[in-house]
């Protein structure tokens, strides 16, 4: 990791934690909770990425690409840069963090780091099921046949058997799909949340616009231009996220738009007391 990357990581803890502190003196801490979409059985997602090798070998080459070069080699972030360590001190990061790699790794460096434990049965560990989120397309499928509510509300462990295929065709495109057999894209976002999002992110963003007199592109996935819809599928995973609510589910703090200073005022509205809030080192002194 050269030295810019570090700064950035370093300069994001300081700024995360000043956040944090500057909250803690009025603020009580209260999650906002999200709507849950139901089971929908009739939603079909093909997760499996090798079945889409011989229709569309570059595009499966591609991906399978992202195992080699810089992606085979973990760099320990923690390692290089041990300050991230007490930065992160109380908090899972503090004990491993490692530099992405490929897409192609998604599920396994998760299932090998060390934040989510060594749990014995699927009701055990100290990882919710939202660190599976955006690991791969057995996700959607996942929520589509539990629901959001079982899936959110479940321990990271019970995903062990059913998530085994890393991010990949159908987390961007209708696998399923007379368009996509016809080769064309059916590009397709299947996690609920992210569509719930970027609803959101359409709302106030549009009515910026109208209120400044700029042009507006609307942002709602499901009616959005081909252009957007192909950056928002990226939203899968390159986002900014807390987790809401008692089922820790996945939410994106877009209500005001996009800024940093939109997303700023959401974290704000659920800190509302963290008047306890002490490193873990004080307690060690």
């Amino acid at each position: 990791m050269n030295a810019f990357k570090k700064s950035l990581i370093v300069a994001a803890s300081f700024a995360s934690l000043s956040l944090f502190n500057s909250a803690t003196a009025e603020l009580v801490y209260k999650p906002l909770e999200q709507p849950v979409e139901p089971a929908k059985p009739d939603l079909k997602i093909e997760s499996v990425n090798e079945k889409f090798a011989e229709k569309y070998p570059n595009q499966y080459n591609s991906w399978r690409s992202t195992a080699n070069g810089n992606g085979e080699k973990i760099i320990y972030a923690d390692e290089e840069d041990p300050r991230l360590i007490v930065l992160w001190g109380g908090y899972a990061f503090a004990k491993e963090y490692n530099a992405p790699r490929g897409h192609f790794y998604a599920v396994t460096d998760v299932r090998n780091i060390l934040r989510t434990g060594a749990p014995k049965t699927a009701n055990d560990g100290p990882q919710a099921m939202a660190c599976w989120t955006c690991k791969g397309p057995d996700v959607p499928r996942l929520i589509a046949e539990w629901g959001e509510k079982d899936y959110f509300n479940a321990k990271w462990a019970k995903g062990g058997p059913e998530i085994v295929n890393s991010i990949g065709c159908a987390d961007c495109h209708d696998t399923t799909s007379k368009d996509f057999a016809e080769g064309k894209p059916a590009l397709r976002i299947a996690r609920p949340h992210v569509l719930r999002a970027l609803d959101a992110l359409e709302k106030a963003t549009a009515a910026k616009d109208k209120a400044e007199g700029r042009p507006h592109n609307n942002l709602s996935f499901n009616s959005a231009a081909r252009t957007e819809k192909r950056a928002e599928i990226c939203a899968n995973c390159h986002v900014e996220y807390y987790f809401a609510g008692d089922i820790k589910q996945v939410t994106f703090p877009w209500d005001n738009g996009q800024t940093a200073d939109d997303i700023e005022k959401i974290i704000m509205m659920i800190l509302v007391s963290l008047t306890g809030l002490t490193h873990f080192l004080k307690h060690q002194c």
